[in-house]
């Protein structure tokens, strides 16, 4: 993996800048997000979705 493999995807866009509100995310993921409201785009109709990654990042 090259270290631009990875990007720090905030969770909240008017959070906090630290580690309680981001998850590591792709590029592709990182650009479909953009500025959506993380349960706009991370939701059931998103292909990448599993109840297991929602319950490992609502945890952190």
């Amino acid at each position: 993996m090259q270290k631009h493999d990875l990007h720090k995807k905030h969770v909240n866009d008017d959070g906090a800048n630290d580690l309680s509100n981001c998850v590591p995310a792709c590029y592709s993921c990182n650009r479909q997000k953009w500025k959506f409201c993380f349960e706009d785009w991370y939701n059931e109709s998103n292909k990448s979705y599993t109840e297991d990654r929602i319950n490992k990042i609502h945890i952190c």
